[in-house]
């Protein structure tokens, strides 16, 4: 299957515009895992799965939670090699059992998300733009669109963080521009 069916495949999928830009992601190499969280309004947890493994992703439904509505909440675990999905969702289910911001948990699930190893290093320490603080600051025009901008930035390395956030925008924008749209109507 080609990366243009397998994204065909994933667009089809009510899931929301930034999970899929995130699996597009994923599917191009730019990171090694995505944290899914599908509620009732989405497609039923069974045929995501099912559609993310055709498209060659390994993936795993962590936990599913009921509200008083009957409305649920699933999280899935993708990720581009079995050993890493395993490696992946027991690291999530570690999370949510995680009490302190210092813990090593911060630091793997970056480097599995794809964030810059200085975003990483700067997490929960006075080196990190709050995301209060981001969003006070001008945006250059390419940045505007900030779906991307899924980590907090480190103040010292801010200009490279950027530079990974505009490379992870046009890879979306070049190999699934229909995707990428959705997202840019979301923001205007």
């Amino acid at each position: 299957m080609t990366t243009k069916e397998k994204i065909q495949l994933l667009q089809n999928l009510s899931i929301g515009s930034q999970p899929k830009a995130m699996i597009v992601l994923l599917l191009l190499g730019y990171r090694s895992g995505v944290e899914l969280d599908l509620f009732s309004y989405n497609d039923p947890a069974l045929h995501v799965l099912r559609t993310l493994r055709t498209i060659g992703l390994h993936c795993d439904c962590l936990k599913k939670e009921k509200n008083v509505s009957d409305a649920y909440r699933a999280t899935v675990c993708i990720s581009d090699t079995y050993e890493n999905m395993v490696n992946f969702y027991k690291l999530v289910e570690e999370g949510s059992k995680v009490t302190s911001v210092k813990s090593h948990y911060h630091r793997l699930y970056g480097a599995f998300m794809g964030y810059p190893q200085t975003a990483i290093e700067a997490f929960a320490t006075q080196k990190m733009f709050s995301r209060t603080m981001l969003s006070l600051r001008n945006y250059p025009e390419d940045m505007k669109y900030n779906f991307f901008r899924v980590f907090n930035f480190s103040k010292q390395h801010y200009a490279a963080e950027t530079e990974v956030v505009k490379a992870w925008e046009a890879a979306v924008q070049e190999v699934a521009p229909d995707i990428y749209d959705e997202l840019r109507h979301i923001a205007a």
